[in-house]
């Protein structure tokens, strides 16, 4: 059952992670940058080794 407060009528875990998976601007720049970074030192790494 929804909660007293819960207008959309929407469980609590539901309304609990919409609030979570709202990051903030500055995290969301994070994952792509890491994902970048690591993309990028991965491929050096295979050149590396291939070349070695």
């Amino acid at each position: 059952m929804a909660e007293p407060g819960n207008k959309q009528g929407l469980p609590y875990g539901k309304r609990t992670l919409y609030c979570i998976a709202t990051p903030l601007p500055l995290s969301r720049l994070v994952v792509p940058i890491l994902l970048a970074v690591g993309w990028i030192v991965g491929c050096a790494l295979m050149v590396y080794i291939v070349f070695s």
